[in-house]
């Protein structure tokens, strides 16, 4: 039996590492918990300082870091590129137990003063324990032979000199993006005839270095900030963010480069009154046109007033507005809000600010930057659907938000908040429309400019005078809105805007139209990272078809029956079917109830419900230590319903595919299974007379689906990852070839 070197104490961890591998012996050390994941971008650096410059990982662009810690100390670890996706799968995240079955250590030996990195080759995870005693983690230590570095809190590796989140790469991660730059009281040593006014300098703006004027500004914009590391190249901070800056004679853009991003972007806001000195102007790199809707009678000159650490090192002062002199004139901020009725009239792209009391909250979902970072494992943006409601009608906003819109402002969602979006566009696909009577669908989409806010008092004083906001204002108050949002509804599946029912509609809809065999469905279903959503296209034919009853609200059913007494299906394909037991079988056969189907919010459990919606915490505090009982989460009600189970065949394999559809509420006696696939729009009809009957619409759609035998289909399946152990299929669209 080979030799084990086994460790159970962190301060002896690097030890036993560096003996088990000068004495080729196995290794076993824990169990330890996991107290923090962290993830920052690698560079030629950080392959240097792990040992792997010049090999095939050196185009590898994430760095997984993890902080383990026994009862006394603690240490951090890096984990090796094949790792990151336990932790993208969500399999490994904070408050897990593991074991390190396989480490080394690494001295850079070309820095004098580095120190020695654990790196992690392979662990074992053993459970999970979340936060017992946050005083006891207060007190833990780092273990003896960890450099000065290692205990700050900055990457442990590499040149760079923050963290990203864990889930999105556009996102940064920690309190370091939260810097807060009180204002300034007065002007200092500037008089008001010292200043520069932006007209005047596009005419000299090649000597501006030497005349270092000085603006007074207002931010009108402010745009998402760009994150541009490269795995090639040592930055420390890649960073810069346009603003939109406007005095009274015209608007410019400005640029926070490099270190001024952590230093100044929390702190500047729409509406902020800085005082710019030492920067340099330079004819703009790209036009901006997207910032013009807001200017209105400002005129834009097309410069860039670049603010850096150096070269020169830039001044900024957030000014009170207040203490400005009283013939400082400086534009006020221009919005553009329009009601949902007219929003039904607005052409596609309109850009305009909306505002309303939220009806919905939408689960997160991932969606991957495509080909911008290569093997990056967690190149994603983070979206969300919203719903907001105002007086104009009964049809709510629908909007799709991109967490980073919001930069480094986390906004929380709460059913009945008022909420305003400014700067958002308006996605209204006319050219899908193939009749006068086919139903819109429109949607907002927020941008790189949007901003979104709570109204509180700061921010209906200073709109108060703008119609649409006294209106939304006024209706939050009725009983309409009180009755809208105590049917609020909270996570689960949502297919919208609904993809077109044409074939080449369709083939518009997808940047890259693409049709997946069926030799490539299990790599991509089994690919997906946690709460990842992918739109998958295929040819298949329907195998079997199942409807699934809601009788959970059946007290004469007991639960040993429900499965018999719901159980009805239609076999297609016999031959394909009797082999479902012997053959690879894709896809979960139920959905998941917490997963698919939205809850009622409940205010008095929104503190559950948000950590469902939520994503795992990557640091173990008492903020983040609470943990859902299973009672708690079975108190959650969620809204279950009808749905249908296809099995699909592909057509030059033996695999299957198990995949779900929810029929809509509102059904005729004329639907059958192939026009509901399709996604026809004569299957809408009339809500109430439907519902009594709901049960006999079902059994005679199910029974329809034997005109489906020896059909060829082009299939749309949403997939969705939503824990490690359920991958989500939904049929959006199935069209007959």
């Amino acid at each position: 039996m080979a030799e084990i070197m086994n460790c159970q104490n962190i301060k002896r961890l690097r030890k036993c590492i560096r003996e088990a591998t000068l004495k080729n012996t196995g290794l076993s050390s824990g169990p330890f918990k996991v107290l923090a994941i962290h993830r920052y971008p690698s560079d030629p650096k950080h392959r240097t300082q792990i040992g792997i410059a010049g090999t095939a990982q050196s185009d590898v662009f994430d760095v997984i870091e993890i902080t383990l810690a026994d009862d006394e100390h603690k240490v951090k670890a890096v984990l090796v590129p094949e790792l990151n996706n336990l932790v993208q799968t969500c399999q490994l995240q904070a408050g897990h137990l593991v074991k390190v079955t396989e480490a080394r250590v690494h001295y850079d030996e070309t820095d004098l003063s580095s120190g020695c990195v654990i790196i992690v080759n392979s662990v074992d995870i053993t459970g999970y324990e979340g936060l017992q005693d946050q005083s006891a983690l207060t007190d833990l230590k780092w273990a003896d032979d960890c450099s000065a570095s290692e205990q700050l809190d900055v990457p442990l590796t590499s040149s760079r000199g923050y963290y990203i989140n864990v889930w999105s790469t556009t996102e940064m991660y920690g309190d370091l993006w939260k810097t807060s730059i009180p204002d300034a009281s007065d002007l200092g040593s500037t008089k008001p005839e010292e200043i520069y006014c932006i007209k005047d300098l596009p005419k000299s703006w090649s000597s501006t270095r030497v005349t270092n004027p000085t603006l007074l500004v207002r931010v009108l914009l402010k745009s998402r900030m760009l994150h541009y590391a490269k795995s090639g190249k040592n930055d420390k901070w890649p960073f810069q963010a346009h603003l939109l800056i406007a005095d009274k004679t015209g608007a410019c853009t400005s640029v926070l480069w490099n270190s001024m991003c952590p230093n100044f972007y929390y702190s500047v806001k729409e509406g902020t009154v800085l005082l710019l000195k030492k920067f340099t102007c330079k004819k703009s790199f790209t036009v901006l046109p997207r910032f013009r809707p807001c200017l209105r009678d400002t005129q834009f000159y097309d410069i860039d007033i670049n603010l850096n650490s150096h070269h020169p090192e830039s001044e900024v002062k957030v000014i009170d507005e207040a203490s400005l002199p009283d013939n400082i004139e400086l534009p006020s901020l221009q919005y553009n809000f329009v009601s949902r009725r007219q929003a039904s009239s607005l052409p596609d792209n309109f850009m305009c600010d909306i505002a309303g009391v939220v009806t919905y909250v939408g689960r997160y979902e991932r969606e991957h930057i495509a080909n911008k970072f290569g093997v990056d494992t967690g190149g994603f943006w983070i979206r969300r659907w919203i719903h907001i409601r105002d007086s104009s009608c009964n049809k709510p906003f629908c909007v799709q938000v991109y967490r980073v819109a919001q930069g480094m402002h986390g906004c929380d969602f709460v059913p009945g908040r008022w909420q305003i979006f400014t700067h958002v566009r308006l996605v209204n696909k006319m050219d899908r429309l193939t009749s006068s009577h086919s139903q819109r669908h429109l949607f907002f989409t927020t941008t790189a400019e949007t901003q979104i806010s709570v109204m509180d008092g700061s921010i209906s004083t200073q709109l108060k005078n703008d119609a649409r906001i006294s209106s939304v204002m006024k209706w939050g108050i009725t009983d309409q809105c009180r009755q809208a949002v105590g049917e609020a509804l909270v996570g689960g599946y949502i297919n919208f805007p609904p993809l077109p029912s044409n074939i080449d509609q369709l083939k518009g809809c997808f940047r890259d139209w693409q049709i997946t065999p069926s030799s490539d469905w299990e790599r991509i279903l089994k690919g997906l990272s946690f709460r990842e959503a992918r739109q998958l296209v295929m040819q298949a034919t329907m195998v079997h078809v199942s409807l699934t009853l809601d009788t959970s609200r059946r007290k004469d059913v007991s639960p040993s029956k429900k499965s018999k007494l719901d159980a009805r299906e239609v076999i297609l394909d016999q031959t394909a079917y009797s082999n479902m037991s012997s053959g690879q079988v894709l896809g979960p056969r139920q959905l998941a109830e917490d997963i698919s189907f939205p809850m009622l919010h409940k205010p008095e459990q929104w503190s559950v419900i948000r950590q469902q919606l939520d994503f795992p915490a990557t640091k173990l505090d008492q903020k983040n230590s609470h943990t859902k009982t299973a009672a708690q989460l079975q108190d959650l009600q969620h809204l279950t319903s009808a749905y249908f189970t296809v099995t699909w065949s592909g057509l030059n394999s033996k695999i299957l595919l198990q995949s779900h559809y929810i029929p809509p509420s509102t059904l005729t006696s004329k639907c059958d299974l192939m026009t509901l696939l399709q996604g026809k729009d004569q299957c809408q009809g009339s809500r109430s007379p439907v519902k009594d009957r709901m049960e006999a619409l079902l059994d005679n759609i199910l029974k329809s689906a034997n005109e489906c035998t020896n059909r060829r289909f082009l299939v749309v399946l949403d997939c969705y990852q939503g824990n490690p152990e359920h991958t989500e299929l939904m049929v959006n669209r199935a069209l007959p070839l």
